[in-house]
């Protein structure tokens, strides 16, 4: 068990945390319109802020200390697509996002996982992250983070940037891919 591997556990550890902040029932029916629906959407916005952190230090950890191994390959992305898709849906139960953002988001999630476990069970070498799905990240956990604050008007514009990178960076992969897809 490396330092980094172990950072990582404990951002999968937070997701239930953060869930519980985030869809108590008095926060959802009430998105910042009590006390205690804006004490929770705080405290669920530092555990947030919290996890997201934890993501850029398990990786810093892992390339600076040759810790990289293959369960943290496979625990550090899952990490991440657990606790955005945690943040998304809370983003619909507050009414602050419309379903059908957070369903193209996650389509696009399970569609580039797909493709990388195709690659990879075909012989071929999955690609990384590329800049625009690390922009990606970075726009949808800040929007997040916005929003869990209270800053909706900034945002806004934050989360359907984060859409667009998703798409194009979902295409940008499918697109360098297209090679080793061909149906035959």
């Amino acid at each position: 068990m490396t330092l980094a591997n172990l950072i990582t556990i404990v951002r999968i550890a937070l997701i239930p945390v953060f869930c519980l902040f985030a869809f108590d029932l008095e926060t959802t029916a009430t998105y910042k319109s009590s006390a205690a629906a804006s004490h929770n959407l705080l405290i669920a916005g530092i555990i947030f802020c919290l996890a997201s952190c934890t993501d850029y230090v398990d990786g810093y950890l892992a390339r600076t200390m040759n810790q990289e191994t293959s369960a943290g390959k496979l625990l550090d992305p899952l990490a991440d697509k657990l606790l955005v898709t945690a943040a998304l849906i809370s983003l619909i139960e507050w009414r602050l996002v419309e379903g059908w953002t957070v369903f193209v988001m996650l389509a696009r999630e399970f569609i580039i996982t797909a493709l990388r476990s195709f690659l990879t069970e075909s012989g071929t070498k999955a690609f990384g992250a590329s800049l625009l799905a690390k922009w990606k990240t970075f726009t949808q956990m800040a929007a997040i983070i916005l929003f869990c604050f209270g800053f909706e008007v900034a945002g806004e514009p934050v989360y359907y940037i984060s859409l667009i990178l998703a798409l194009t960076s979902g295409f940008e992969y499918i697109w360098k891919s297209r090679s080793y897809i061909a149906f035959k």
